[in-house]
């Protein structure tokens, strides 16, 4: 794991204080928050083919800020985040964008309030994230590399969208690619996720707490397990 927070330090080195420089370039982009932490410290592996790894959460930031005398700020794709920076970016270009993920209905949706709200924005294409068995994810990605967007955002879960964005990467695409978790289930009423005061006092774990009884389990999970895997893992020699 600490591979992964090495790149992660790199990835907000890098990164200059405007977002443009980042769709400017090429690569694949993933974000990790103390949830997913707590599993893929178990297969960090597959993160090793990301050019770029943001941290989603304020308390991750917190720990790495702390233990590695790095000062790390939250970064997500969704409306707090990243993306409406890329797509206000993607209003003032020619550049295309391809989405994938969640349900039939609810990426549908979700295009539908993109469109409402960026009309400007060049979708040239979108489907779900479920996939029959490989050979399906397989034509998928061929003939989403023929179309040749230049942005593709995946949201199929950790590790799901993981994987696409390594095997589109690997198969020859050359954009940028982001993973975005929940975010077409999250916009497919408004654009708008987290109230304005929710998201200025950070509370936004407080907010799904409440709004969304199925991850309730996870925040139990960061409450009680990863500080103690964070710093386990720190002072754990790797192989």
């Amino acid at each position: 794991m600490k591979t992964i927070i090495k790149t992660i330090i790199k990835t907000i080195i890098k990164r200059s204080n405007s977002e443009s420089n980042l769709f400017q370039k090429k690569g694949i982009v993933t974000f990790i928050n103390p949830y997913g932490y707590t599993y893929i410290r178990k297969n960090p592996d597959i993160f090793k083919n990301f050019d770029y790894i943001f941290v989603d959460g304020m308390l991750l930031s917190y720990f790495i800020s702390f233990f590695y005398k790095i000062p790390i700020t939250r970064t997500s794709f969704d409306m707090t985040g990243i993306a409406p920076k890329l797509f206000k970016y993607l209003e003032d270009t020619d550049y295309t964008i391809y989405f994938i993920g969640d349900t039939n209905d609810n990426i549908s949706q979700a295009i539908k309030i993109m469109k409402e709200n960026y009309s400007k924005m060049n979708i040239i294409g979108y489907r779900h994230g479920f996939f029959k068995n490989q050979e399906e994810m397989d034509y998928c990605v061929s003939e989403l590399i023929k179309l040749n967007p230049d942005y593709v955002v995946v949201g199929m879960g950790l590790y799901k969208q993981e994987e696409f964005l390594i095997k589109l990467k690997s198969n020859g695409w050359n954009g940028l690619g982001f993973t975005c978790g929940g975010f077409f289930h999250q916009i497919n009423e408004k654009m708008e996720y987290y109230p304005e005061y929710i998201n200025k006092y950070n509370l936004r774990w407080v907010y799904r707490f409440i709004k969304e009884p199925n991850v309730r389990w996870r925040l139990l999970r960061i409450i009680f397990l990863f500080p103690f895997m964070f710093i386990y893992d720190l002072i754990k020699k790797e192989a």
